[in-house]
């Protein structure tokens, strides 16, 4: 299966996204209703594709801006995420693309994975204080897509890395108020989004202004935090 697996990621690369990796369907520790064999009954791999949001849009942009900007990414992933599902298709194995992202122990919003846990599993990045996805190559400043599969894909190593160290950055500038003993609660976080958010014209909710995402130093300095 390596020559499917290799297949497979050099379309990603061509067709423009920035970080693909695998990841294995076993062995999942999140809520009831959130692994991929619970979207794919047959689920053996996940295939995670990341593409950077410009450090522009991140730290000059409004927020409805960079709204606007992730929108257009996830769509450019959904485009790739299509051409992969047709190759494996042809090589007979079904294949499903779930959207959205959310907590590891979520348990609602039917029908979704973690897509951050995946990314962790695929050796894309790891998860930080902020409860962001952190990357070597591109800090928090990814957004994620995934296609659950029933090909047998050659799995990716998860990264061994701690990206925060004692930073705190996060904590001291996180407009909720989210953090609880030095750990990020993503309940706390989206209710503080819905109360104390940014209203942008055309949506039914508010978005917070992510200072977190904004000034990460793992975004700020790439280069320093790249693991070989």
């Amino acid at each position: 299966m390596d020559d499917l697996t290799s297949r497979i990621k050099a379309l990603a690369k061509r067709e423009g996204v920035s970080l693909i990796g695998v990841a294995s369907a076993r062995g999942w520790k999140v809520a009831r209703g959130r692994s991929p064999k619970d979207i794919l009954p047959g689920a053996r791999s996940i295939i995670v594709l990341a593409m950077p949001v410009p450090d522009k849009v991140i730290e000059e942009a409004t927020v409805g801006e960079r709204e606007n900007v992730k929108k257009a990414i996830r769509r450019e992933m959904e485009r790739v995420g299509s051409k992969i599902m047709e190759i494996l298709t042809k090589n007979g194995y079904v294949n499903v693309m779930p959207s959205g992202n959310i907590p590891s122990n979520a348990k609602q919003l039917p029908g979704l994975i973690p897509l951050k846990y995946a990314a962790c599993r695929a050796g894309l990045g790891a998860i930080g204080k902020s409860s962001l996805l952190i990357t070597p190559q591109y800090g928090p400043r990814v957004r994620l897509a995934a296609i659950v599969t029933s090909a047998p894909l050659t799995p990716d190593k998860p990264l061994n890395v701690d990206f925060c160290g004692t930073c705190i950055v996060c904590e001291k500038v996180c407009v909720g108020k989210a953090f609880r003993e030095g750990r990020h609660d993503t309940e706390i976080c989206w209710r503080a989004e819905s109360e104390l958010g940014e209203h942008v014209p055309g949506l039914p909710y508010k978005l917070c202004p992510a200072p977190c995402l904004k000034l990460c130093p793992v975004g700020k300095l790439k280069q320093k935090y790249r693991v070989s």
